[in-house]
C-alpha cells in the first residue's frame, strides 16, 4: 500500500486524510474525494476528532464505475497555525471587552457557570486569552466551549471585515 496525505478545511477544522492507496493505483489525488469526505463529515459535526474508513469508492468509481476503493484514516489537526492566526487577527484588531461580556459567557456556559467563568476572565485572567485557556486544563468540555465562544467572535470579525472590504470596492 502507498500512503498519500491530503488536507482540507471541514467545518472550521483543518483535517488531514491519509489515503492507503493500492499498489496498482496510478491515479494522483490532488484533493480528498467527496465520497471519503462524506465518510467523516458527520463524525466531525458530532465532535469526533479522528477515525478510519475502509473500502470507500473514489468519486470516479461511484459515478462511472472506474476507479479505486479507498481505505485510510482522518484526523483533525490539533494545533493549527491558520486558526491561531485568525484568533490573533481578531484579538489584535477587533477584540472588545463589551462584546466579550457576561451575557456571552452565560449563553455558552449557562447562568451559574457563565457568571463564574466571566468573573474568572475579568478578575483572575485580566482578559488574557492564554491565561483563560490555562484555567480549563482539567475541564476539556468547558475549554472547548470557550474555544467555540472565541471562534464565534473571530467569525463575526471576519464577516465584518469582508463586508467592509466589499463596501469599499463598491465605492
Amino acid at each position: 500500500m502507498k500512503n498519500h496525505n491530503l488536507y482540507m478545511t471541514c467545518l472550521g477544522h483543518n483535517v488531514e486524510v491519509s489515503l492507503d492507496l493500492p499498489e496498482n493505483c496510478r491515479k494522483t489525488y490532488d484533493h480528498i474525494p467527496c465520497t471519503v469526505v462524506n465518510e467523516f463529515l458527520e463524525a466531525v459535526e458530532c465532535g469526533v476528532r479522528k477515525g478510519t474508513f475502509a473500502n470507500v469508492p473514489d468519486d470516479e468509481m461511484s459515478t462511472i464505475g472506474e476507479g479505486y476503493s479507498l481505505s485510510g484514516s482522518w484526523r483533525i489537526v490539533p494545533f493549527d497555525y491558520g486558526i491561531l492566526s485568525r484568533v490573533m487577527m481578531w484579538w489584535n484588531n477587533d477584540y472588545c471587552a463589551e462584546e466579550f461580556d457576561r451575557e456571552l459567557f452565560i449563553r455558552y456556559f449557562g447562568q451559574e457557570a457563565g457568571c463564574e467563568y466571566h468573573d474568572r476572565w475579568v478578575n483572575q485572567c485580566k482578559e488574557n486569552l492564554l491565561d483563560m485557556f490555562g484555567t480549563f486544563v482539567s475541564d476539556y468540555e468547558a475549554g472547548q466551549l470557550f474555544c467555540n465562544m472565541v471562534m464565534e467572535q473571530v467569525e463575526q470579525y471576519e464577516n465584518n471585515e469582508s463586508q467592509t472590504k466589499k463596501n469599499h470596492e463598491k465605492e
